[in-house]
């Protein structure tokens, strides 16, 4: 039996670590409106740009793969997930992007965050530049909670976003409670109904969130938001269930 989330008991502040710029919104978009709704503050981070998506490059910008194609839906994707969050209530001054990457976009071209809203402009794409950013957000926002990608996640992103997460915190000595969520598995999500952990992930520590259908509506209209992916399909809408899932992971 899977036990529901309390968020009510959760210190706060939250901060939720999205890879990628619409990560939060399918992993988190009801978390953040219940947070919002009992006067949590809610923060949230994007650890990249997203600027690697080709079939957004393609069909929604109708753009050609070159570097400065890749670029520009970093731009759109940015300000796609800022909209999206104020709709769901995060004012954008809670949002910060860290826009970096462990190692030179091989889409871009780029070598450090030259996006001109990056947390650090000019920031070196490397895993000690990454590392000391989020140490640095770390420290500014104080998360009482944090909620990031799974390791076992099959995107490499998510899994480094997890990691790095955890090496900031145990470097640091300071002990948030670490939630977990999760995107890219195989066969996951579940074709219809409540969101299920795989059956490899079905563990004590995973937890459910129950969901109101205006909740996981106004998710989806969130996501509609973000065109540069929602407009490629229904794919990713399959994630945005009356439930999101969640894994308890130790802080050390």
């Amino acid at each position: 039996m899977i036990l529901r989330l309390n968020i009510r008991s959760l210190p706060g502040p939250f901060l939720i670590v999205a890879p990628h710029p619409d990560d939060d919104v399918l992993g988190n978009g009801g978390l953040i409106q219940r947070a919002h709704a009992i006067g949590k503050t809610v923060y949230v981070v994007y650890v990249t740009a997203g600027d690697a998506n080709g079939e957004s490059v393609t069909h929604y910008l109708h753009k050609p793969l070159v570097p400065k194609s890749f670029i520009q839906l970093g731009y759109v994707r940015h300000f796609e997930a800022i909209k999206a969050e104020n709709f769901l209530g995060t004012p954008k001054s809670l949002t910060d992007p860290i826009r970096n990457r462990v190692h030179p976009s091989p889409f871009t071209k780029l070598m450090r965050a030259s996006y001109t809203f990056a947390y650090q402009r000019y920031a070196p794409y490397t895993h000690g530049s990454i590392l000391r950013l989020v140490k640095s957000i770390l420290q500014r926002t104080k998360p009482g909670t944090i909620f990031v990608t799974l390791k076992q996640d099959t995107n490499p992103d998510h899994a480094a976003s997890h990691i790095i997460i955890h090496q900031a915190v145990r470097q640091m000595n300071i002990h948030p409670v670490i939630y977990s969520y999760l995107i890219h598995y195989p066969h996951y999500p579940n074709p219809t109904g409540l969101l299920q952990p795989p059956a490899q992930l079905r563990i004590p520590n995973v937890v459910s969130l129950p969901l109101t259908v205006r909740q996981t509506n106004r998710t989806r209209e969130a996501y509609t938001i973000m065109r540069s992916q929602s407009s490629l399909g229904y794919y990713y809408y399959r994630w945005i269930r009356r439930n999101e899932l969640y894994w308890r992971t130790p802080s050390g």
